[in-house]
């Protein structure tokens, strides 16, 4: 299931998403939705600044540190 939810990421679900991955300990959809915001803010490609705000903190500090440390 976490594969198949993975796939249909996009940027009017990656909120929802990550936050039913860290509410399920589902730690696959949880990378994946890391992977596919990091992939976005590498090709530059605009995100919501209030799309942020939905997102939990340690969840951001994750994607933060994986942004720097690869």
């Amino acid at each position: 299931m976490e594969t198949v939810l993975g796939k249909q990421l996009c940027k009017e679900n990656i909120s929802l998403l990550a936050s039913t991955a860290d509410k399920t300990n589902s730690l696959q959809l949880r990378q994946a939705c890391i992977d596919f915001l990091r992939n976005l803010f590498n090709k530059k490609e605009g995100f919501p600044d209030e799309e942020l705000d939905k997102f939990d903190a340690k969840f951001l500090k994750d994607l933060f540190c994986q942004a720097l440390n690869n």
